[in-house]
């Protein structure tokens, strides 16, 4: 039902669409050139919007496939050919009717040659039907072209959305194959400090599954998660890592869920994890009125003071590189530093 009653809404608006052309030509034409009555005018006329239908719908038709380099020459050498065909029958109209008809309007023509060869000849006069005929044909094809441009927008933006939700569906897993790691290892020593973990879970896990689902959320509502997780973290390591969390917010902002998380997580991953004496751990959040900074800052494990570790690596990583590309296009900026004695994360985000 919805499928027939959008054909018949396109066909009323193409409808509409001719019969306003149709009455434009009428209303603009010199009375002097018909001085007969209003039939000579819509017969002139209607038998040209006949034509400018017949030629509309058929390069429509032949450019339903878009044009390239390599396939120009087909449609062009098809049009001009139906332009020759609808200027022939044009002059025959011309010669077998109008011009017999209304010998008034038409008698500087019936003093020229009648020899439709000769008309369909001459070049000034294709020209000028040409444009003329076509014009309904460019209106339509910019139509058409407006149309698609907006689909593959949309198709574009839905894309976008899959990809992100994709990207989620990664990310959130990977946080929380981490975090359950982490109570297994107070579970298996019977820590009294297990309970107060699963709580902080319990709340992680329900922003997580529940409240993270927009395309953006609250800073606060990240910064509560972040403590959150630090907390986790700091159990689990207890004086095995320094963890110095600073927050300067001073606008009411948002950003996109779980994003600065990964960076932290990878923190912990790369500084705390293999060092066997104590790590540290520097996180910077402060708003602007147009943006929000965020800055990481971890130690590297001393043993090895390498400078090999590949901040590329990972599904954290990768995915929230991808968020920052679609979510933010152009408006971030994202700074990995791998140092010899540290990794710095520096994230520039618009203000949302």
């Amino acid at each position: 039902m919805t499928i027939k009653n959008s054909t018949l809404t396109t066909i009323a608006k193409h409808t509409l669409f001719w019969f306003i052309i149709l009455i434009f030509h009428i209303t603009i034409a010199n009375s002097n050139h018909f001085p007969g009555e209003y039939r000579e005018l819509i017969e002139t006329y209607f038998s040209k919007n006949i034509l400018q239908i017949i030629l509309a719908y058929s390069i429509l038709y032949i450019l339903k496939s878009p044009i390239t380099k390599n396939n120009w020459i087909r449609p062009s050498f098809i049009t001009i050919i139906l332009l020759l065909i609808t200027f022939t029958f044009y002059h025959l109209f011309n010669i077998h009717y109008l011009e017999v008809t209304y010998p008034e309007s038409y008698g500087g023509l019936l003093k020229k040659d009648t020899n439709l060869v000769k008309r369909i000849l001459n070049l000034g006069d294709f020209l000028g039907f040409s444009l003329f005929i076509l014009q309904p044909t460019f209106y339509l094809l910019a139509h058409k072209f407006y149309r698609n441009q907006q689909k593959l927008l949309k198709i574009n933006e839905q894309k976008k959305v899959n990809e992100l939700a994709v990207l989620k569906h990664q990310l959130n897993p990977h946080f929380l194959f981490n975090t359950l790691n982490n109570l297994y290892s107070l579970t298996i020593s019977k820590s009294e400090k297990a309970p107060e973990m699963i709580e902080k879970l319990s709340d992680i896990l329900d922003y997580v599954l529940y409240r993270s689902g927009d395309k953006f959320v609250h800073l606060q509502k990240e910064v509560q998660l972040i403590d959150n997780y630090l907390l986790l973290e700091k159990i689990r390591y207890g004086n095995r890592v320094d963890i110095h969390f600073d927050k300067k917010i001073n606008h009411n902002v948002k950003i996109a869920p779980l994003l600065l998380l990964t960076f932290i997580e990878n923190a912990f991953k790369h500084g705390v994890s293999q060092e066997l004496d104590k790590a540290t751990i520097d996180i910077l959040i402060q708003t602007n009125t147009n943006s929000v900074e965020f800055y990481v800052n971890n130690s590297k494990p001393k043993q090895e003071n390498r400078n090999d570790i590949k901040e590329s690596n990972g599904i954290g990583l990768k995915n929230a590189k991808k968020q920052l590309e679609l979510l933010y296009g152009n408006n971030y900026n994202l700074k990995l530093e791998n140092m010899p004695h540290s990794f710095k994360v520096s994230l520039n985000l618009e203000a949302k």
